[in-house]
């Protein structure tokens, strides 16, 4: 066995058929054999040193010879002894040897599993619009499109403004994906407005960008102290969660595409809340949401920045973070009930009810 091996595509051994059987090979170039690993030569000799000796003798060559047979040509002989040698050709091909790879098994393609339910393959799938010229055409795609503007008026997330004459102006695009479900059907078109932060400056729009994700161990921990005192565990999303936190920067992006306004069109957005798109947007969110949770008691955990407790005398309460899912078990679940109602006044939570939790 060997490590560290270079293969040449563009040479394959044995190819060429044009040699017959008894034609010793020039001495001044080595055999063609020598090509093989030693391991190969071995194996392919073993194995015909358990064939009876008519057999044998019938696929090795004489012992006088010098060259053994091509690989090949034992391999044919192997599954049909009594198949004469194939026609000699004027030109042979390298591309064309009797090697099965998985470009001719047609193997390349990755292929779809564990998703038996599935009805509709990806090629009746409708692709996805890459621009706002082309999903304005669709009306379930400008649907979507006005549901997410009319979420971030709600948020308040930015006010016009008229452009100032020396800050930079970053823009943004509109994203579209199509949400199924686990039998092929449509779920729903979602579209995100999204700001272009690449082309913000360090120091001018933004600070800091790092923000705390669960770890898996806590995660482990968590769901198993639950199991074992039989707690009840829920699993809760923040719908639109990036934008609902406030920004300490003054930035300012280009109004959206499609919607920009009658009596301003010259006008800027002065972002208010975080977006999408944003280099400190998960950061925001993350002091946002946790400052929330500090004022109605909670604490830190000193191992693990996302994990938050909550220890009152009638109930005990752990809320875990991983960027906008959370996981929230504890002793009381008139408690957690009540915890709940406080944060779907705050934020728009979805709760999963006995949904699998996925523990990547």
């Amino acid at each position: 066995m060997s490590r560290h091996t270079s293969f040449d595509e563009h040479t394959f051994p044995f190819s060429d058929q044009n040699k017959p059987l008894s034609t010793p090979a020039p001495t001044s170039q080595p055999s063609t054999f020598t090509l093989l690993p030693t391991s190969l030569a071995s194996s392919k000799f073993t194995s015909h040193s358990n064939l009876p000796s008519t057999r044998r003798d019938s696929i090795l060559p004489p012992a006088d010879q010098n060259v053994p047979a091509p690989l090949h040509t034992i391999q044919e002989a192997t599954i049909n002894p009594s198949q004469p040698p194939p026609p000699s050709t004027t030109t042979a091909k390298v591309s064309c040897h009797p090697m099965i790879t998985r470009r001719k098994t047609g193997s390349l393609k990755q292929q779809v599993r564990l998703n038996l339910q599935h009805l509709i393959s990806n090629a009746q799938q409708a692709a996805d619009p890459t621009s706002y010229t082309e999903a304005v055409k669709h009306s379930h795609w400008r649907h979507a499109m006005a549901s997410e503007f009319f979420a971030l008026q709600t948020q308040g997330t930015w006010t016009l403004v008229e452009q100032p004459n020396t800050a930079s102006i970053i823009g943004c695009k509109w994203t579209y994906r199509t949400k199924y479900n686990s039998d092929g059907s449509i779920a729903r078109y979602k579209a995100r407005l999204v700001a272009l932060g690449n082309h913000q400056e360090h120091g001018i729009d933004y600070h800091e960008t790092f923000s705390p994700v669960a770890k898996l161990p806590t995660i482990q921990i968590l769901l198993t102290v639950a199991l074992h005192n039989n707690w009840p565990v829920q699993q809760l999303d923040v719908a639109n969660a990036f934008l609902h936190g406030n920004l300490q920067e003054t930035v300012y992006m280009a109004q959206p595409k499609g919607f920009e306004d009658s009596i301003h069109p010259h006008y800027v957005c002065n972002l208010n809340k975080a977006i999408y798109g944003l280099k400190q947007a998960p950061r925001q969110w993350y002091n946002t949401f946790t400052s929330y949770l500090i004022s109605l008691g909670f604490k830190h955990s000193k191992s693990d920045p996302s994990l938050l407790i909550l220890q009152q005398k009638r109930a005990t309460i752990y809320l875990l973070v991983y960027v906008d899912d959370i996981l929230l078990t504890g002793d009381n679940s008139a408690a957690i009930t009540e915890l709940l109602d406080k944060l779907n006044i705050k934020f728009a939570m979805k709760t999963f009810r006995g949904q699998r939790i996925n523990i990547y």
